[in-house]
């Protein structure tokens, strides 16, 4: 029988002890934690408080991705996968000088369609299903749908303005601004949207969505050379038609700018202050033994870095991470027993949670990386990250 010992991993126990939480009421657990996120290299918060403290970038970065040297990287383009545009057409705003490039091939859209003299509003490529590559459709004002225009034997095919921005229309009906050339990529049963921006004008969109622009220029150019590393790592993995995606699973990518249906400005996603802190950081990448480092980072560490198998990736102490108060450093949630219930149903009403290993990493022996989910039917035993994501927690690094 495991030898259950409440409250002593409070007390900094050994991993190797057991600890196990009661429900505090009939409703479920009340959980505390430290860190939003999975803690390896930057504490978004921690280069906060660290630029109070008076460190500098450089400082800042030496300490989150130890080992690592910088250097400078030309501002070439990425291909980043956008989730904003539909599986099955790409389609923008027809405004101004526009061309469309396939096989290696340019043509210039006309601004007039030719039968009726009207204005072209729109143009969208989608799968040719008459041959194995796109189609190119437009419609104009007045139009009851779309008219084909012509076929592109190439599965890709790239719009580009001369006002170096792009308008998809998205799904919906709304608009998204992106700088850079919006591509249609012919998948075997479905279109990707890609688009190729420099990479300085995609971090101009990453920056401000990862970090608050209002924090200090330094936290940001440390931020904005995390980003610009992370891009440029995936971008030398990348895969035939993408280096990157536009979401939390790689980095947070907007665009320029949102736009309504009828062409009403709704929001920005640059800003004057992050476009300064990007230009700050000189357009320097991290590097250890000369590759480009993995710069992964996260919104907080709750006061101690993640290791892992990349040396620059230690597991120590950060007194940045909790120099400025926040939310993200120390949580609480309480976890209802129906949730427990519907993460895991086999087993039956929810009685207990005994946590059965930590890294021994800060407080209560670190984060949690073995619990056990006790029911009045059975019991299972997860990892701390499957608890963690299945429960909507900020972190691995909890206790009762």
């Amino acid at each position: 029988a495991m030898a259950v010992l409440i409250g002593l991993i409070g007390l900094g126990a050994p991993s190797a002890a057991a600890a196990q939480y009661d429900p505090s009421s009939s409703k479920g657990f009340t959980l505390t934690g430290h860190g939003f996120g999975h803690g390896r290299g930057l504490s978004q918060w921690g280069a906060y408080g660290a630029a109070t403290k008076g460190l500098t970038m450089a400082a800042i970065l030496d300490f989150y991705y130890p080992g690592t040297t910088r250097s400078t990287l030309a501002d070439a383009p990425l291909r980043v996968s956008l989730t904003t545009g539909s599986p099955t057409h790409v389609a923008v705003d027809a405004l101004g000088a526009m061309t469309v490039t396939s096989g290696g091939k340019t043509l210039a859209l006309p601004v007039t369609h030719a039968a009726t003299g009207r204005t072209i509003t729109a143009w969208r490529l989608l799968r040719d299903t008459a041959g194995t590559g796109l189609r190119l459709d437009l419609t104009y004002s007045g139009a009851s749908g779309w008219v084909r225009y012509r076929a592109f034997s190439a599965t890709t095919a790239d719009f580009v303005s001369a006002a170096g921005t792009l308008r998809l229309i998205r799904p919906d009906g709304t608009r998204r601004e992106y700088r850079g050339s919006l591509r249609a990529v012919r998948n075997a049963i479905t279109l990707s949207t890609i688009n190729v921006v420099p990479m300085e004008s995609y971090l101009r969109s990453v920056v401000p969505a990862e970090m608050p622009a209002s924090w200090p220029k330094t936290a940001l150019a440390a931020q904005a050379v995390a980003a610009r590393t992370y891009a440029a790592y995936k971008r030398a993995r990348g895969n035939d038609t993408r280096d990157i995606c536009d979401t939390t699973a790689c980095q947070v990518y907007a665009g320029k700018a949102a736009w309504s249906s009828t062409g009403t400005l709704l929001r920005t996603y640059e800003t004057s202050a992050s476009d300064a802190a990007i230009t700050a950081s000189g357009l320097r990448v991290l590097r250890y033994g000369g590759a480009l480092a993995l710069t992964e980072f996260s919104a907080s560490n709750g006061g101690y870095t993640v290791a892992s198998s990349l040396p620059y990736q230690v597991a120590k102490p950060d007194p940045y991470d909790g120099a400025v108060p926040n939310s993200a450093n120390t949580w609480t949630k309480m976890v209802t027993l129906g949730a427990l219930s519907d993460a895991w149903p086999e087993i039956g009403t929810p009685k207990a949670l005994v946590v059965i290993a930590r890294d021994g990493n800060g407080q209560w022996g670190g984060r949690v990386t073995s619990v056990q989910i006790v029911g009045s039917r059975s019991t299972v035993t997860v990892t701390g990250a499957r608890f963690t994501s299945a429960l909507g927690l900020r972190s691995t690094w909890w206790r009762g």
